[in-house]
């Protein structure tokens, strides 16, 4: 069983790892054979010393597309070895030139028959796959350039969410969310079971709404809040988030839905009641434009943090 190739374009990054740890371990393997102490990650900055002559490390890490922590890392070793050596730049001190020294130009020499057999060994391992590997990994490595990894990541992580309105097949997931916070916090109030037991009567037939943050390829629903009038104001609340679900910005994409709709609505102050203990929550409604103010009565007794979002500025 091959947990790695089983599973896919998932373990990417661990299958290229995989076969360049296997290439790296045997290449020492061959450079010991042949009486060379030389080390595989020396090779980008070495060939490049031996083929593009002096440079700075700003440029070496470009020429070679690491960083320049690695760079340096590097450049120690290959200065214990006696094979570079580096110094001030004459025309900017804060700049260090490396060099390749008399003893690493001999290196090469004896390297280069080694190389070359090396380069023919790969070649006929990639020839036996018929694909143009080098390729493939060219234009993977230009599609990176164009987005990297993580923003294409991140588009699909929170583009895969979609916010939906109240329908009567989700008010299941509206009490269940909201009563996973609620007594993972505290407990749950007669207010919090009749608003959460009848949506359509506390929420929609008051003119309120409720949304939900819905997976689009599983059509598993992962939070909710709603916008409801509770006494004389209009209300934020029962955000929840399932907790596999979180950090994940569905919580500000469910506020933002409240606040779009309190504002379609001609509504000019939304409220919501808080707790201190919920210090993420309160970032969560700060970062939406929420500011405390003086506490009411709120008909919870869990209730100690009141903050105020106004409209019509």
């Amino acid at each position: 069983m091959d947990t790695v190739a089983e599973c896919g374009l998932l373990a990417f990054a661990s299958r290229l790892r995989r076969i360049s740890d296997r290439c790296m371990l045997e290449v020492a393997e061959i450079y010991r054979s042949v009486g060379h102490e030389f080390k595989p990650h020396w090779f980008p900055t070495f060939y490049t010393l031996l083929e593009k002559g002096p440079m700075s490390i700003g440029h070496l890490a470009e020429a070679t597309g690491v960083t320049h922590v690695s760079i340096l890392n590097v450049i120690r070793e290959l200065e214990a070895q006696g094979f570079a050596q580096s110094s001030p730049d004459p025309s900017d001190a804060r700049v260090r030139i490396v060099r390749v020294t008399p003893k690493g130009e001999r290196e090469g020499e004896s390297l280069r028959p080694i190389w070359r057999s090396i380069r023919s060994a790969v070649t006929s391992a990639v020839d036996e796959t018929g694909d143009d590997v080098l390729g493939s990994l060219a234009r993977l490595e230009a599609a990176f350039d164009r987005q990297s990894f993580r923003a294409r990541f991140a588009a699909r992580y929170g583009g895969e969410i979609e916010i939906v309105t109240f329908r009567p097949d989700l008010a299941q997931a509206f009490l269940e969310i909201n009563e996973e916070w609620i007594t993972a916090n505290f407990e749950m109030e007669p207010f919090d079971r009749r608003v959460l037991e009848n949506p359509q009567a506390e929420i929609l037939d008051r003119g309120g709404e409720v949304f939900f943050a819905r997976d689009k390829e599983s059509g598993e629903i992962l939070g909710t809040c709603a916008l409801m009038r509770h006494g004389a104001d209009w209300e934020l609340a029962k955000m929840g988030v399932r907790p596999a679900a979180r950090r994940r910005g569905i919580g500000l994409r469910l506020g933002q839905a409240v606040i779009a709709e309190a504002r379609r609505q001609g509504i000019r102050e939304l409220v919501l009641a808080t707790n201190a203990r919920l210090k993420p929550a309160i970032a969560l409604y700060a970062k939406l434009g929420f500011r405390q103010g003086p506490l009411p009565e709120t008909g919870y007794a869990r209730s100690d943090v009141w903050m105020v979002l106004q409209l019509d500025a």
